[in-house]
This record gives structure tokens, sequence and C-alpha cells, in this order.
């Protein structure tokens, strides 16, 4: 009887092994993660479940695209009770899990990928200022040297164009043969080029070097042109007969040469300016003061003036010039900036005066008496 009963107990726990079934774990689907600020990309993970629970969120490792790279992202993982819990999916890289955080709207992150576009747009342009940008908050880019340098002998050589639009204003005076008036101070232009090499000595301070982005206040060309050239006799001269006398001679070359310095600036300003650049001029005192040293120190000057006077009075016929040239030729009648006319100076220019107005009488002289004597006579001057 044992036997059988052993039997059947046997017969009934084979029968409920068999008739159990047999499940899997259970897997848990990943449903959305937040890629980007600006869109959200769906992506379907299965994989054995851990047994999250609804207050230790479970660690997934994320093997979309962005693996590897370091970032921390959020998602949504059913727990036990069927709840969708946070949960964290970090990179391979060993980055601590980051808490949770609100990601931005996607008209939020437009605006800020907007903003920052520009920003970009702005640095990359400032970056490339010396091929694309001429003004930056009223400054205007200067030119580089190479440039500057073209410009400049560009203007200079239009230097007789200008004295051209100069002369019926300041040598009619002289009287009707202004042609050659102007040819006289254009065959001795030492006096115009000698002062402006002067005026653009040091390149530093009128044009960039190579590849360099330099910004300067725009050059005030009117008011440059307003400059006037006048010239201020020593203290120990300031009464003397010649000088009272050849004063406005003197200055009225000194306008000529403004006008015609003035043109060529005008030439300078409209070449740089084409080039989206500027060569940078002095402000109007100091642009005075330097043309009024650059004519005193420069001997060049000087004797170009004095050939030019001579041309305009012996040449031409210029009475009022004529005994005037040693004077308006001559530095040491005009006052210098750190130098002063010494007694002897003095002295040698009014022998030179004196010499010069000698040799017009005797010249004049003499030919008086050859017109007045017959033919043929025998006639000498010593002098």
């Amino acid at each position: 009887m044992r036997l059988i009963i052993s039997s059947l107990l046997c017969l009934l726990l084979s029968s409920a092994s068999l008739a159990a079934p047999v499940t899997e774990a259970p897997r848990t689907t990943i449903e959305t993660i937040y890629e980007t600020v600006t869109k959200t990309r769906i992506i379907e993970v299965t994989e054995p479940a851990t047994e999250p629970t609804a207050t230790e969120p479970a660690v997934v490792e994320d093997e979309s695209e962005s693996e590897g790279s370091g970032v921390v992202e959020e998602v949504a993982v059913p727990g036990e009770t069927g709840v969708l819990v946070p949960a964290i999916v970090a990179s391979d890289t060993g980055a601590a899990p980051a808490a949770p955080c609100e990601c931005p709207t996607e008209e939020t992150a437009t605006e800020a990928a907007t903003e920052a576009a520009t920003e970009a747009a702005a640095a990359a342009a400032v970056a490339a200022a010396p091929a694309n940008i001429t003004e930056i908050s009223g400054q205007t880019k200067m030119c580089s040297c190479d440039v500057a340098d073209e410009c400049r002998k560009s203007s200079m050589d239009g230097m007789e164009e200008c004295m051209k639009d100069c002369q019926a204003d300041h040598l009619k005076g002289y009287g009707d043969k202004i042609e050659e008036y102007r040819k006289c101070f254009f065959n001795n232009k030492d006096t115009i080029v000698e002062a402006e090499n002067c005026l653009f000595d040091k390149k530093t301070e009128y044009c960039a070097a190579k590849d360099e982005a330099k910004f300067v206040n725009k050059t005030n060309w009117d008011d440059l042109s307003n400059v006037t050239y006048t010239s201020v006799a020593h203290k120990d001269i300031v009464a003397n007969y010649f000088w009272k006398r050849d004063e406005s001679k003197y200055n009225k070359f000194q306008s000529f040469f403004h006008c015609t310095k003035h043109c060529i600036h005008k030439k300078l300003q409209t070449c740089s300016a084409d080039k989206g650049c500027t060569v940078k001029m002095p402000t109007r005192d100091e642009f005075a003061e330097k043309m009024k040293t650059c004519t005193k120190k420069n001997t060049k000057i000087s004797t170009a003036i004095l050939k030019t006077c001579q041309c305009l009075a012996w040449t031409n016929g210029v009475k009022e010039m004529q005994g005037s040239c040693v004077v308006i030729g001559n530095s040491y009648y005009i006052k210098t900036t750190d130098t002063s006319v010494s007694k002897e100076s003095f002295n040698r220019v009014q022998r030179s005066s004196w010499k010069e107005h000698l040799h017009n009488f005797k010249s004049s002289f003499a030919s008086r008496m050859r017109k007045a004597l017959p033919s043929g006579s025998p006639f000498f001057v010593y002098y």
C-alpha cells in the first residue's frame, strides 16, 4: 500500500512540473531620448531589466550615435508600478550621471543659436579687417604703406595740373604771361616736392605695415585747406626796409604753393578713398607747424624759391620781383621754430641785397646808354 501511495505522489509531482510554464525575464523599452535642444529622436532599445525601483533610477548605457561623447542624457524608464520614472543614460567614458534638467524649448534654442551665429560672424569679420572692413566705430582703415606710396606718387604726378588750376587766382597779378609764370614754378618744383617729403617723412605716422589692421580718425581735409602760409620775420629784421618791402611778395609765393599742395592732397584723398582706406594727415595746427619748419630748414626749397623769383623777374620781366629775389629766396629772413637769425647772417643778407640792387641799377643804366649812343660806339660798364 505504501508503495502505491508513493508512486501516486511522484506521478502527481511530475505532472505539476510539466504543466508549469517557463517564463522569460521581462525586458524594458526606452522610448524617447532628448538628443539636442532642437529635435527629438526615437530609439527602440531592449535589454534585460535590472529591477529598477521608483526611488533608484536605472542606469543604462546608451548605444546610440552619441556613444563615447561623454554626454549624459535623460530618458524615461517604466518602474515596477508601470509609471515612467527618470533614468540616466550615460556614455562609456565613465562620466558621473548628471541630475535631470529642464530642456529648453525649440524657440529658445533657435534664438540662442541665432545670437551665437551673429557673434561668430562679427568675430570673423573683425579678423578679416585688412581685406574687408573700411570703417569701425567712426574710424577709417589706414592705408598700407604700399598703397599710401602709390597714391602719393599718383597725386604728385598731378602737380602741374594742380598748378594750372591755381594759376588764374594767384599768378595773374604778375602780368599777362600766366603760362610762362607757371612754368617758372613748375621747373623749380622742389618747393613742393621737398615740403611734401618732409610732411610724410615718418611712415609709421601716415600708413600701416603690411597686413596690419590699423584704424584712425578721418582726416578733416576741409580744415587743412584753410591753413595759410605766411612768413614771420625775426625780431632783428622785422622793421628792416627790405623785409617790409618784400614780405608780401614772399607770402604771394606761399599762397600759390598752398593752393597747389591742397589740390595735391585732394588727389591723395580721392585715390586712398577709392582703395577703401585713408592716408593719415596731421591736425591743422600740426600741419601748419610742420610745413613751416620744413620750409625754413630745407636749402633746396630756398634755392628753388630764389630761382623761381629770378625766372619771373628776369626771364619774364616781372618788375616787382626785380631786386627782391635775394630776400624772399633766403631762409635767413624767415623765422624758424628752433633757431634764430644771427647778426652776422642778417648783415650778410643786407649786403647781398645791396649788391643785387647795384647790379640791377648798372644793368638798367647800361641798357639805356646803349640805346642812346650811336651804333658801334665804345661803351664799357665795370661792375
